[in-house]
């Protein structure tokens, strides 16, 4: 009996004393320690959680925000970014579920997911496009791999929208997004004091992993630092931050007692981090949520609101003077300034791209922007992503992406009058908001070139899915079951 007792005692030391013995050789053991404690510490999480969707797509978000977006797998190339491997799971766990009679999986009309095949079918549509031509080996590299970063955003997508089995479970994935673009904002708050990135170390020393490319140094605007975190861009961490803001106000609102100062925290420093992006994006994604929660508010709480904002900007003067001059002359200069300018030159040399294939795109990811610039010229990147799908996807393909983000918004917009439940409504509305705030970043910034921003879109636009559908079985509302003997016993 007392040998049974030890043994999990037993289990629990020999990794650690494996572990430990590591840092004995020297800064690749230090480094190969961490990365084996925060791997266990993974295995652990998940193996004391429930193992469902929502667990899968926490996961899923821990990596988009944890792990910067240039960092691969060594042995699987540039396509081997560790979320797209957890989406290309979520993919699969979603066709076998789909396949296999009993799995608890949503099966009856769901807008997101017949956007998102339409969406797909575009995608598949410039693949072929791109190899009806003679295409050099660099674009076969780029159109592989964007296909198998899109497979991976529409599994995840697919999976919360069809396998979130109930309203608390959903909530449980929403506090936990809001929970880590917290640590991502907390992370640009650092850089920003600092002017070092936390952690950068141990990332480029990673075992097992190699940088896709070498990451961008901290950049500055009128003398301030433009903090990005682990994104690749100071646009892209402002504009996650902005989608991410009304998600965060919504659950900090519907805290219980003991929870609201926590939950008030993490909207703090996401609303304290965003202008540190000195981005344009995220200040203009930002007011388009705020108008739009604001129109579901009550009086008392659009003056609350009203005036959180005014103090926050006062303080935020205080703190840093001349830091909210900066954010106006980001928009009164704007005509002048050199990143505006340079996309109008970018628009003006890109006619010829659309005109090569017109209907369904050269490819997706077939677009590489050193490919197309001439000698001694600034790199042709298209910072508007509805232009570079129209040149890798052609009419039709921009024509779907507009269809997918309307379907989004208007999809949020039906769960909030199927609901009659206050906050479900309020969180559908900022559902709703984020997808418009993508919806503008889109056209300023080439979203599917960044990983964060773009797992951020599809995590939001699956969640919304997973809204529409619990909200429909909420209000009684037989159109969507879960085909599981649980389910079918709840609804009967």
């Amino acid at each position: 009996m007392s040998r049974i007792r030890r043994w999990p005692a037993l289990q629990l030391l020999l990794p650690v004393g494996l572990v430990a013995l590591l840092p004995l050789m020297g800064t690749t053991g230090a480094y190969l320690t961490v990365g084996l404690l925060g791997c266990g510490l993974v295995v652990v999480l998940f193996a004391l959680s429930r193992r469902d969707v929502t667990t899968v797509a926490s996961i899923y978000i821990v990596l988009m925000i944890m792990m910067p977006s240039y960092l691969t797998i060594r042995d699987l190339g540039e396509a081997g970014s560790p979320t797209t491997i957890v989406g290309m799971t979520a993919l699969a766990w979603w066709i076998v579920s789909r396949l296999v009679p009993g799995q608890p999986i949503a099966r009856g009309r769901q807008p997101i997911r017949i956007a998102i095949y339409i969406f797909g079918a575009s995608i598949i549509l410039s693949f072929a496009s791109a190899f009806s031509r003679a295409i050099p080996a660099v674009e076969i590299s780029g159109a592989n791999r964007g296909v198998l970063e899109v497979l991976g955003l529409a599994g995840i997508a697919l999976l919360i929208a069809d396998g979130t089995e109930t309203l608390e479970r959903f909530h449980v994935l929403g506090r936990r997004f809001v929970f880590w673009v917290s640590v991502l904002a907390t992370t640009g708050i650092v850089q920003f004091l600092t002017g070092s990135t936390p952690l950068q170390s141990l990332y480029d020393h990673l075992p097992g992993f190699s940088s896709s490319y070498i990451p961008a140094p901290i950049t500055s605007r009128d003398g301030l630092r433009r903090v990005q975190a682990t994104t690749g861009s100071p646009i892209e961490f402002g504009l996650v931050l902005a989608c991410a803001l009304p998600i965060a106000v919504h659950y900090a609102k519907q805290a219980p007692p003991g929870k609201r100062g926590r939950r008030w925290l993490c909207v703090l420093l996401i609303a304290l981090a965003l202008p540190m992006s000195l981005a344009r994006t995220g200040f203009a994604g930002a007011a388009i949520v705020f108008v739009v929660m604001f129109v579901g508010w009550n009086a008392r709480e659009r003056i609350e609101a009203v005036l959180a904002v005014l103090v926050f900007t006062l303080a935020l003067r205080a703190a840093k003077p001349g830091f909210v001059g900066t954010i106006l002359g980001l928009f009164t200069n704007a005509a002048s300034d050199s990143s505006v300018t340079h996309r109008e030159q970018d628009l003006a040399r890109s006619g010829f791209l659309v005109r090569q294939s017109f209907f369904f795109g050269r490819g997706f990811g077939t677009f590489i922007p050193s490919e197309f610039t001439p000698p001694y010229q600034p790199v042709a990147s298209l910072d508007n992503q509805y232009l570079g799908s129209l040149i890798e996807t052609g009419i039709f393909g921009l024509a779907c992406l507009i269809l997918l983000l309307l379907v989004w918004v208007f999809t949020a917009l039906g769960a909030r009058r199927r609901s009659r439940d206050p906050a479900t409504r309020e969180l559908a509305l900022g559902l709703a908001g984020s997808a418009l705030a993508l919806a503008f970043g889109l056209y300023v910034f080439d979203v599917f070139s960044f990983a964060t921003v773009s797992g951020t879109m599809f995590v939001l636009l699956g969640m919304t899915g997973a809204l529409w559908r619990l909200a429909q079985q909420e209000g009684g509302t037989p159109e969507v079951e879960m085909t599981s003997p649980i389910s079918v016993s709840r609804a009967t």
